[in-house]
């Protein structure tokens, strides 16, 4: 077990697997993304790049998760910035972390969590601009293998390739779909993810606002890096 530089808590190495504190897990994703590149590179694919997008994903995240909430219809509990109190300790590595400590948090540490446990979880930097908003934002709404597989069924795979894991296949059906269609086709599979969540009469308001605003600045990016 060793301890890492970056912060107090450690970083443990063992057997294939890794688990590091958000600085260094946002280092080897994005080593493992090189290699990506990489061997996309010399296979003859044309991969796009959407690395700009980051920033306005994570400024849109952020305005529209708010602050503190502990709703008693909201399944997910405790939530701070649109982190629950059970991924902020499996992030921390620490299952005695309370909601009063995930309200301590930096927003500093809120934004490497979420391009380690959203953005690079679903490849934010080899999808399409707009494409890439639309994934991650959804990815923290509705959990990552819900929006990678949502992405899947828009970029027309079927059956067994639809397993919410973004990788060379699916960045493969991805390429292969225009991303203006690919942004429509997301912003309706989302909506229809919403309005079947047996607590859309709650929460469906909100969502459904958000999921506009989502596909507006999405089709806003995709518009400013085809001028």
């Amino acid at each position: 077990m060793l301890r890492c530089g970056h912060r107090s808590q450690r970083c443990w190495q063992h057997s294939g697997w890794r688990y590091h504190c958000s600085l260094c897990t946002t280092y080897w994703k994005r080593s493992q993304r090189s290699l990506v590149l990489l061997a996309s590179s010399l296979a003859g694919v044309v991969v796009r790049m959407a690395a700009s997008s980051w920033n306005a994903t994570i400024a849109f995240i952020l305005l529209h998760e708010g602050g503190f909430s502990d709703h008693k219809a909201d399944p997910g509990g405790a939530t701070y910035r649109g982190v629950t109190l059970a991924v902020f300790r499996a992030w921390r590595a620490n299952y005695r972390l309370t909601a009063t400590d995930l309200r301590n948090m930096e927003e500093s540490e809120t934004i490497a969590l979420y391009e380690s446990l959203y953005w690079n979880a679903v490849e934010g930097d080899l999808l399409p601009i707009g494409v890439d908003l639309m994934t991650a934002d959804m990815a923290v709404n509705a959990g990552v293998r819900r929006s990678g597989m949502h992405l899947q069924e828009c970029a027309g795979m079927t059956g067994r390739d639809i397993d919410g894991a973004v990788g060379p296949k699916t960045l493969e059906a991805v390429r292969a779909v225009h991303p203006s269609v690919l942004v429509s086709a997301l912003n309706a599979r989302h909506e229809r993810h919403y309005k079947q969540l047996r607590t859309f009469n709650t929460f469906g308001r909100g969502w459904m606002n958000r999921l506009g605003k989502r596909t507006a600045l999405a089709n806003e990016l995709l518009s400013e890096a085809s001028a």
